[in-house]
């Protein structure tokens, strides 16, 4: 399958188009169609994405990243853990696997290739950076559509 994802700056969906040519929704691992953009960086853990990042952001905020959509494309950035540095692509591809995971073990489908969603003002160096986090997660970037454009085309299939 190839998944359609909104790597968006609060929350992360992956979609894709079932047989019958209907665009779905791809719950996540808790049920939900929304993954939150959050990585938590855990000595115990590792890495984990998603609701449980996010309720430990205001206990642990030095170990949580959030918004990491706006940083990308910045090259000064890093976030330290366990004496690594990460790049915003590394962190937001962190967010793609998990999408793509979840849809996977949703769907009983391997996720092939993702399209990724990014904003219309995205500079060519985030662009950069978004293709890189897609290749970081281990998916082929099939292609890469302006926000705006995503919504038009699925209004405009809608009224088919």
């Amino acid at each position: 399958m190839v998944l359609g994802s909104d790597l968006g700056t609060t929350y992360s969906v992956g979609a894709y188009v079932r047989e019958d040519g209907e665009v779905e929704i791809i719950d996540n691992s808790e049920g939900k169609n929304q993954t939150p953009s959050v990585v938590m960086f855990d000595a115990e853990d590792g890495i984990i994405v998603g609701e449980v990042a996010k309720e430990h952001a205001v206990m642990c905020p030095d170990d949580v990243v959030a918004v990491i959509k706006n940083n990308m494309g910045n090259k000064a950035y890093r976030k330290n853990f366990n004496g690594v540095d990460y790049t915003p692509e590394m962190i937001a591809s962190f967010i793609i696997r998990k999408v793509a995971q979840d849809a996977a073990a949703s769907t009983g489908e391997q996720v092939e290739g993702v399209v990724v969603t990014v904003p219309a003002y995205f500079t060519d160096a985030k662009r950069k950076a978004t293709e890189d986090a897609a290749s970081i997660a281990g998916l082929p970037l099939i292609g890469m559509i302006n926000e705006p454009t995503a919504a038009a085309l699925s209004y405009a299939k809608s009224r088919n």
